[in-house]
């Protein structure tokens, strides 16, 4: 039996590349994988960190709009609002009392980015958080409603 040479067989005949592009094929496939299950972990991971955030912001200004219902002080309800605003992703808070009373409201103009539309795909147009909070001593009720959070997370931290 003759021996063929290597120089003579095709390049798809051979077993080395046979086995690299195999190889290849594997590597890009798992690499894809990979991605995606980082790409649903990271989705949840900036989801959870953003409802901490909130949440905390909330925890901050509760004494304060608790106070503002209570005392029907419409200068501290604004304070408040205002205060809100200094967090990039609000743009529209409305505080009332326990009568569903606005004590104080305000809105201001989402900030336009060329990547809106993808965080609104992945994540929603908006979120509004409705929060109700009681004071200790009587049954008054504030109850701060129409959170509104653009879901532009990535870019807004």
């Amino acid at each position: 039996m003759e021996k063929t040479p290597i120089d003579t067989l095709p390049l798809s005949k051979r077993l080395s590349y046979r086995q690299a592009r195999l190889v290849v094929m594997i590597a890009v496939g798992l690499g894809m994988l990979f991605s995606f299950l980082q790409i649903y972990l990271d989705y949840f991971s900036t989801q959870k960190e953003f409802d901490s955030t909130i949440n905390q912001l909330l925890d901050t200004i509760k004494q304060p709009a608790i106070q503002a219902a209570y005392t029907l002080d419409r200068g501290l309800a604004e304070k408040v609002v205002q205060g809100l605003f200094h967090y990039q992703a609000i743009y529209k808070v409305e505080l009332l009392d326990d009568s569903k009373e606005t004590l104080a409201k305000d809105q201001k103009a989402l900030i336009e980015t060329q990547w809106r539309w993808i965080s609104e795909l992945i994540f929603g147009q908006e979120r509004s958080i409705k929060s109700p909070y009681f004071y200790h001593k009587t049954v008054n009720l504030v109850y701060l409603k129409s959170l509104l959070i653009p879901t532009l997370l990535p870019l807004v931290f």
